[in-house]
């Protein structure tokens, strides 16, 4: 259980940083 939460969380982050990305192409 303790993997899949930590599965998760990495997910999260990356997703976060996926999307920054994109916004700071959007914004150039």
């Amino acid at each position: 259980m303790l993997e899949h939460n930590e599965t998760l969380i990495e997910l999260r982050v990356l997703q976060k940083s996926f999307t920054n990305q994109e916004q700071d192409q959007l914004r150039t």
